[in-house]
């Protein structure tokens, strides 16, 4: 699944580093980088040079090490991945015999595996980073059997014929791993892929160990190809995400992607595990969401200053866990009729003002008043979960992101009611996924752990020569408890697709068609 907020000129960069598993199977774990967004948009030329310069480098060909210590953990391995803009992480992968770069994009949200192949570049009907020429590998397979694969997302689609390869990523080599070699990208996807990345690598639950094949297929993903080999310790993997912080170019720790296992080193605290709900027939790694509150201060300037708890209104509502997700979406009535306002009242002084542009579904804030706003507080749940569960919070300096324009929030409104049978789901994308280190586990009948991240820098928000200290605003302090209040909704329009550009942004929603 892809929500995606790509800028027009963008480049890429990537390496990789490639150790031994000394015992499989074993704990492997895939180190991210990242490239973040420069000051301004329009550098075309810039951005171009910067990318020939790393993807020159024979440490982005070849894996050299990158110097970090990976003992800490059994087997570990660091391999590269970046942060493409604090919006989308990357990672490389070979592919053939002999192997062939390619830059894919790490996807919990959907499933199917992808390359553009370079037969299709060759005549402009693909438009993609390193595209994989199937001629020139004396392992590929065409498995086909005479029919195509094709993949239709909420916004764009993508065909081509189901293939195998050798794949190696990081330790790991896979012998037959199944892809589709892409031989047509709609406008949409050949837009977006904008000749910066090669393809995408979906790791969605699809109902576990035990698949239940749904409308939207099946596809053996490189975690299950791990699973049945034996090559993982335990099936599950874990995502830490890093932030940017400052902008500029960056091509270390921009987090990792640790399969068969987790490292405590990635996170605080205890991880709590939530069960996959038994909704859409568990495709996505989706739990509950049980309680939303909007938590404020009365002194921005003073750490000590009282809370203020708001609990909102919720129905039974989902959250989707997704590292293919810029952004945090929200269902639509709940983001218009509770959430901005409740954030406008609560903001520290006189409220806040927040424009939503109906056209690109940015809320817009100033970036001098991003600070008065409140956090905002997540708990989760679902059945056999019992006790009291810990709150996740975001504050603005997690939520408030930043471009050419200026500041807006990190959420946008969408309809994902057809995905959650009825009732609302909201996508956790990177901008929860940099706050919370997140587990997927596929056995323990399919759940979600979730944790405090550790170490990880912000996205990069507000410019440091506009934040402001707000006036100490004279409120009463709202003693609302932290409560979860919940009432029955009727099941309004269907989840669909938007898609919207500005000057500076391509604004593109893709979620995969129940």
């Amino acid at each position: 699944m892809l929500i995606l907020n790509i800028a027009l000129s963008v480049s890429l960069a990537a390496t990789s580093t490639l150790a031994e598993c000394a015992d499989p199977p074993c704990m492997i774990r895939m180190g991210l980088w990242k490239q973040e967004p420069p000051a301004e948009n329009a550098y075309v030329n810039s951005a171009l040079r910067n990318f020939n310069r790393f993807a020159a480098n024979p440490a982005f060909k070849m894996g050299a090490d990158v110097g970090r210590n990976l003992n800490r953990i059994a087997g570990a391995n660091a391999m590269a991945i970046m942060n493409h803009y604090d919006q989308a992480y990357y990672a490389n992968i070979s592919f053939g015999t002999p192997p062939q770069q390619t830059v894919v994009q790490i996807d919990t949200g959907s499933a199917a595996f992808w390359i553009g192949s370079k037969a299709c570049n060759d005549v402009k009907n693909c438009n993609d980073l390193y595209p994989f020429d199937s001629s020139k590998s004396s392992t590929f397979m065409n498995i086909s059997s005479g029919k195509p694969s094709n993949v239709t997302y909420g916004a764009g689609s993508i065909g081509g014929v189901m293939a195998s390869d050798v794949m190696n990523w990081g330790s790991f080599t896979i012998p037959k791993q199944q892809f589709i070699l892409v031989d047509y990208e709609d406008p949409t996807i050949f837009y977006q892929q904008n000749g910066t990345v090669s393809g995408l690598v979906g790791f969605a639950y699809q109902g576990g160990l035990q698949p239940t094949v749904s409308a939207m297929g099946y596809y053996e993903t490189p975690i299950y190809s791990m699973v049945r080999m034996g090559m993982i310790s335990q099936p599950l993997f874990s995502i830490w995400l890093n932030g940017s912080t400052t902008g500029g170019i960056q091509t270390m720790n921009g987090g990792e992607v640790i399969i068969g296992g987790v490292d405590p080193a990635r996170y605080n605290g205890d991880i709590m595990y939530y069960p996959i709900v038994n909704v859409s027939k568990s495709y996505f790694w989706m739990v509950e969401i049980t309680n939303v509150q909007i938590v404020g201060t009365l002194d921005a300037t003073k750490p000590t200053a009282p809370l203020s708890i708001t609990p909102l209104n919720l129905t039974t509502t989902y959250g989707l866990m997704d590292s293919g997700t810029s952004l945090i979406t929200i269902d639509p009535n709940f983001y218009t009729l509770q959430l901005l306002p409740t954030l406008q009242k609560k903001s520290v002084g006189k409220p806040v003002t927040l424009t939503t542009d109906l056209n690109t579904g940015y809320t817009r804030v100033a970036c001098t008043d991003a600070q008065r706003l409140p956090s905002i507080a997540m708990t989760f749940g679902g059945k056999g979960v019992s006790g009291s569960q810990p709150s996740f919070e975001i504050t603005w300096q997690d939520y408030v992101l930043s471009d050419a324009q200026g500041c807006y929030l990190g959420f946008q409104a969408m309809n994902m009611k057809n995905t959650g049978e009825g009732n609302p789901v909201w996508i956790f994308g990177d901008v929860f996924l940099r706050k919370v280190f997140t587990v997927y586990d596929f056995g323990n009948g399919g759940r979600v752990g979730l944790a405090y991240a550790a170490n990880t820098g912000k996205a990069f928000g507000v410019p440091l020569n506009a934040q402001s200290i707000p006036d100490v605003p004279s409120v009463k302090v709202d003693n609302a408890t932290a409560s979860t209040s919940k009432k029955s909704a009727a099941a309004t329009a269907a989840g669909g697709w938007s898609f919207a550009a500005t000057s500076a942004m391509l604004v593109c929603t893709i979620f995969a068609l129940a």
